[in-house]
Protein backbone atom coordinates (compact mmCIF):
# COMPACT_ATOMS: atom_id res chain seq x y z
CA UNK A 1 0.00 0.00 0.00
CA UNK A 2 1.10 3.45 -1.05
CA UNK A 3 0.68 6.55 1.21
CA UNK A 4 -0.20 9.88 0.13
CA UNK A 5 -0.06 12.80 2.54
CA UNK A 6 -2.21 15.99 2.08
CA UNK A 7 -2.38 19.25 3.17
CA UNK A 8 -5.71 20.84 3.37
CA UNK A 9 -7.20 24.75 4.68
CA UNK A 10 -10.03 25.26 7.00
CA UNK A 11 -10.48 28.72 5.92
CA UNK A 12 -13.08 30.83 7.82
CA UNK A 13 -14.66 34.38 7.80
CA UNK A 14 -16.99 35.32 10.27
CA UNK A 15 -19.58 32.57 9.79
CA UNK A 16 -18.58 30.91 6.27
CA UNK A 17 -15.67 28.39 5.64
CA UNK A 18 -14.08 28.49 1.90
CA UNK A 19 -14.88 25.45 -0.36
CA UNK A 20 -13.08 24.59 -3.56
CA UNK A 21 -15.59 22.38 -6.02
CA UNK A 22 -13.01 19.87 -7.35
CA UNK A 23 -12.92 19.94 -11.39
CA UNK A 24 -10.21 16.92 -12.28
CA UNK A 25 -12.13 14.40 -14.49
CA UNK A 26 -11.97 11.55 -11.44
CA UNK A 27 -14.12 9.87 -8.79
CA UNK A 28 -14.57 13.05 -7.52
CA UNK A 29 -15.34 15.30 -10.29
CA UNK A 30 -17.95 18.06 -9.00
CA UNK A 31 -18.15 17.18 -5.50
CA UNK A 32 -17.05 20.36 -2.58
CA UNK A 33 -13.79 19.96 -0.70
CA UNK A 34 -11.26 21.94 1.43
CA UNK A 35 -8.70 23.46 -0.65
CA UNK A 36 -5.58 21.95 -0.10
CA UNK A 37 -3.39 19.20 -1.94
CA UNK A 38 -0.52 16.79 -2.02
CA UNK A 39 2.67 17.56 0.19
CA UNK A 40 5.51 17.69 -2.83
CA UNK A 41 8.97 15.84 -2.35
CA UNK A 42 10.93 17.67 0.18
CA UNK A 43 8.11 20.70 0.81
CA UNK A 44 7.52 21.81 4.06
CA UNK A 45 3.77 21.35 5.45
CA UNK A 46 2.96 25.23 6.23
CA UNK A 47 4.44 26.02 2.75
CA UNK A 48 2.64 23.18 0.92
CA UNK A 49 -0.74 24.35 1.99
CA UNK A 50 -0.08 27.95 1.60
CA UNK A 51 1.35 27.39 -1.76
CA UNK A 52 -2.03 25.20 -2.83
CA UNK A 53 -4.41 27.80 -1.40
CA UNK A 54 -2.91 30.29 -3.83
CA UNK A 55 -2.59 27.98 -6.85
CA UNK A 56 -6.30 26.60 -6.31
CA UNK A 57 -8.23 30.00 -5.31
CA UNK A 58 -5.78 33.11 -5.89
CA UNK A 59 -5.57 33.42 -1.87
CA UNK A 60 -2.85 33.94 0.41
CA UNK A 61 -3.11 32.92 3.08
CA UNK A 62 -1.59 32.77 7.06
CA UNK A 63 -0.88 29.67 9.17
CA UNK A 64 -2.46 29.65 12.39
CA UNK A 65 -2.17 26.11 13.49
CA UNK A 66 -2.96 22.85 13.42
CA UNK A 67 -6.63 21.42 13.56
CA UNK A 68 -5.64 17.93 13.12
CA UNK A 69 -4.31 14.41 10.92
CA UNK A 70 -6.72 12.09 9.61
CA UNK A 71 -6.17 8.97 7.69
CA UNK A 72 -8.03 7.91 5.10
CA UNK A 73 -7.79 4.49 4.02
CA UNK A 74 -9.21 4.33 -0.14
CA UNK A 75 -6.76 2.87 -3.16
CA UNK A 76 -3.99 4.26 -1.25
CA UNK A 77 -3.54 5.76 2.44
CA UNK A 78 -4.16 9.25 2.54
CA UNK A 79 -2.45 11.08 5.61
CA UNK A 80 -4.46 14.69 5.43
CA UNK A 81 -2.99 17.43 7.81
CA UNK A 82 -5.30 20.16 8.19
CA UNK A 83 -4.63 23.85 9.05
CA UNK A 84 -6.45 26.64 10.72
CA UNK A 85 -5.65 29.27 8.50
CA UNK A 86 -6.72 33.32 7.47
CA UNK A 87 -7.06 35.20 4.07
CA UNK A 88 -4.18 37.42 4.10
CA UNK A 89 -4.69 39.07 0.83
CA UNK A 90 -5.45 38.09 -2.96
CA UNK A 91 -8.61 37.63 -5.33
CA UNK A 92 -11.03 34.63 -5.08
CA UNK A 93 -10.04 33.28 -8.69
CA UNK A 94 -10.80 29.19 -9.35
CA UNK A 95 -7.42 27.41 -10.73
CA UNK A 96 -8.14 26.86 -14.25
CA UNK A 97 -8.66 22.85 -15.03
CA UNK A 98 -8.26 21.53 -11.21
CA UNK A 99 -11.36 23.80 -9.52
CA UNK A 100 -14.98 24.23 -11.23
CA UNK A 101 -16.12 26.72 -8.47
CA UNK A 102 -15.21 27.98 -5.14
CA UNK A 103 -17.83 29.08 -2.47
CA UNK A 104 -18.47 30.74 0.65
CA UNK A 105 -20.88 28.20 2.93
CA UNK A 106 -22.29 28.32 5.99
CA UNK A 107 -22.13 24.91 8.30
CA UNK A 108 -25.83 24.99 8.10
CA UNK A 109 -25.22 25.13 4.12
CA UNK A 110 -23.10 22.00 4.06
CA UNK A 111 -25.97 20.02 7.03
CA UNK A 112 -27.77 20.90 4.23
CA UNK A 113 -26.27 19.27 1.41
CA UNK A 114 -26.20 15.70 0.95
CA UNK A 115 -23.13 13.57 1.92
CA UNK A 116 -22.34 12.63 -2.02
CA UNK A 117 -21.81 16.47 -2.53
CA UNK A 118 -18.52 16.62 -0.99
CA UNK A 119 -15.40 14.67 -1.07
CA UNK A 120 -14.90 12.23 2.23
CA UNK A 121 -17.85 13.84 3.93
CA UNK A 122 -16.73 11.25 7.12
CA UNK A 123 -13.54 13.67 7.42
CA UNK A 124 -14.92 16.75 6.74
CA UNK A 125 -17.54 15.99 9.43
CA UNK A 126 -14.56 14.97 11.83
CA UNK A 127 -12.87 18.25 10.90
CA UNK A 128 -15.25 20.47 11.77
CA UNK A 129 -16.21 19.03 14.88
CA UNK A 130 -12.43 19.60 15.57
CA UNK A 131 -12.54 23.26 14.82
CA UNK A 132 -15.46 23.83 16.64
CA UNK A 133 -14.45 22.02 19.30
CA UNK A 134 -11.62 24.41 19.57
CA UNK A 135 -8.92 21.85 18.56
CA UNK A 136 -5.57 23.52 17.36
CA UNK A 137 -2.34 22.61 17.72
CA UNK A 138 0.64 25.27 17.66
CA UNK A 139 3.07 24.85 14.44
CA UNK A 140 5.84 23.61 16.36
CA UNK A 141 4.28 20.49 16.91
CA UNK A 142 5.11 19.78 13.79
CA UNK A 143 8.85 19.23 13.33
CA UNK A 144 10.38 19.53 9.87
CA UNK A 145 14.35 19.28 9.34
Amino acid sequence: MSFVIRVSALICNEDKILFVQEGKENLHYGKWNMPGGHLEEGEEMVVAVKREIKEETGLSISVKGLIGIYNNFNRKHYIQYVFNCKVIEGKIKAQKGEILNIAWMTKSDVELMPDSAFVYPHILKKMLADSDEGKLMPLDYISEF
